[in-house]
């Protein structure tokens, strides 16, 4: 298992809002490693579920299989524009 560790996240990612009803004693748990850490509660929590969620291998397997693209996928053809290129006018001189 992979050791957790939390780095500040400095990049500008787009963010949602996430809520949920969690155990108290998680509650707690998240709020002490705030404290000792100096850090954000967001930031802390989305690093804990990235974490988590990188650990989980039948997760991984499953969202590699939905980012696949399928057989019937594979078979079609880009849309090409139905617009035409201008013609590039010669210039008089």
């Amino acid at each position: 298992m992979a050791r957790f560790k939390i780095i500040r996240n400095n990049t500008n990612t787009n963010r949602k809002l996430l809520q949920a009803r969690i155990e108290t004693a998680l509650v707690e748990d998240v709020n002490l490693i705030v404290k000792w850490s100096n850090r954000d509660k967001n930031e802390i929590v989305a690093e804990l579920l990235k974490y988590a969620l990188s650990q989980e291998e039948d997760f991984q397997a499953y969202k590699r299989s939905v980012n696949q693209p399928s057989i019937a996928d594979m078979g079609k053809k880009p849309v090409e524009s139905s617009r035409q290129p201008l013609p590039i006018a010669a210039s008089a001189r």
